[in-house]
């Protein structure tokens, strides 16, 4: 999921990203389950492609506030995510959680598991 920065700086954000594992996708869902980050008129999520090594899903979609995104599950780990807002790659304001702490990556592109 995703959101922009409207009631802060008035832009619309551009969000791009590439998603890829060695196993295949063999769900994806745009609009999250039960449609709680919708995606928006031009929010373009493309079905995941098969490409030497396993799967990628790509996408691109512009956000001003609310949730956008989508939900996806992968048959192996690690799950690897190059992201960018505004065509730039800013690890700290990409975040998730490990061990029940919020975190950020150290870098981008970067790697998933579950524990």
């Amino acid at each position: 999921m995703w959101t922009g920065d409207a009631g802060v700086s008035q832009t619309y954000l551009n969000f791009t990203g590439t998603i890829w594992t060695t196993g295949v996708f063999d769900s994806l869902t745009p609009g999250c389950g039960g449609n709680i980050c919708p995606l928006e008129s031009g929010d373009v999520v493309n079905a995941a492609q098969s490409v030497t090594g396993g799967d990628v899903i790509t996408f691109d979609t512009v956000a001003t506030d609310g949730l956008d995104g989508f939900d996806f599950t992968a048959t192996a780990q690690p799950v690897y995510f190059d992201l960018r807002i505004d065509g730039q790659a800013i690890a700290s304001l990409v975040f998730f959680t490990s061990g029940g702490q919020l975190s950020s990556p150290p870098s981008l592109p970067f790697g998933l598991t579950t524990q």
